[in-house]
């Protein structure tokens, strides 16, 4: 993370699996970058900063293509509010001493049918393995 000050600009380094436009859209999407950069922004205006923010996404696996994105107004306000409901929920979740969580207590482990390695499971994708009729 960078902030260029003369240019009134933050700037965050992202790496990606997918650069681009749309799939880097999606990622921001999916691990609340949006509402990252909403939150730094604020940060920095409580403390009379006003800047944009722009994001360079550089993809993991060769040839590393690099890409500049600018994060529009719209994207950081949709980000404001992803980060207040957070920030209110955290209130509510302190507050009651209660955290949450998938189950109330503890729960059994369910394994999807593929992990118990049952034979009726390979029949189930149309495949034979070591029986006569694949032999024949």
């Amino acid at each position: 993370d960078y902030v260029i000050t003369r240019r009134r600009l933050l700037v965050e380094l992202k790496t990606t699996r997918v650069g681009s436009p749309l799939g880097f859209g999606r990622e921001c999407a999916k691990y609340l970058y949006h509402a990252q950069l909403a939150f730094y922004l604020a940060g920095l205006a409580a403390h009379g900063k006003e800047m944009s923010a722009a994001i360079v996404a550089v993809e993991s696996d060769p040839p590393h293509v690099v890409q500049v994105y600018t994060v529009p107004d719209d994207a950081i306000e949709c980000g404001r509010e992803e980060y207040r409901a957070l920030l209110r929920r955290h209130v509510q979740c302190r507050a009651a001493g209660e955290w949450g969580g998938y189950a109330e207590g503890p729960t059994d482990l369910v394994l999807p049918r593929w992990a118990y390695g049952d034979d009726e499971d390979a029949g189930d994708l149309g495949l034979d393995f070591g029986t006569e009729e694949a032999a024949a």
